[in-house]
């Protein structure tokens, strides 16, 4: 499955069953390696944060320095549009939300992605029993 029908796929699919399919770790590693790359950086930043940012923060992500901007104009309104392009597919994809003036991940799919982060895939972890054994020092 190419990750446009990946995409297409996920945007049809109700709220409910996206809630429950972002809860298991497998398929929010998917949709990252799926999104733009801005999409994926954006989901990566706001996880490590704890889910949720302010607006403003968040906003603030594609402007450019003023002595670039004095240089090249173009590249100021391009990184706004591949930044609102971003935002427009997690939001698509149900994967960010806005609440009290933060942008927020889905709260499944914010906590699977921040487990992750700090633990690694759920699933995983026992892979290596299969290989190598029981690790003695856990």
């Amino acid at each position: 499955m190419s990750s446009c029908s990946l995409l297409s796929y996920l945007v049809s699919l109700p709220p409910v069953a996206l809630e429950r399919l972002y809860t298991d770790s497998w398929v929010a590693q998917a949709v990252v390696r799926v999104l733009s790359p801005l999409g994926r950086l954006y989901a990566l930043r706001l996880a490590s944060a704890g889910g949720a940012l302010p607006k403003s923060l968040v906003s603030s992500w594609p402007k450019v320095s003023a002595g670039a901007a004095r240089i090249e104009p173009a590249a100021s309104s391009a990184a706004s549009t591949r930044h609102a392009e971003a935002l427009r597919q997690m939001r698509a994809l149900r994967l960010l939300e806005e609440r009290a003036g933060e942008l927020c991940l889905s709260r499944g799919f914010g906590e699977v992605l921040r487990c992750a982060l700090e633990r690694g895939v759920h699933g995983m972890e026992r892979d290596g029993d299969a290989l190598y054994g029981v690790d003695k020092n856990a």
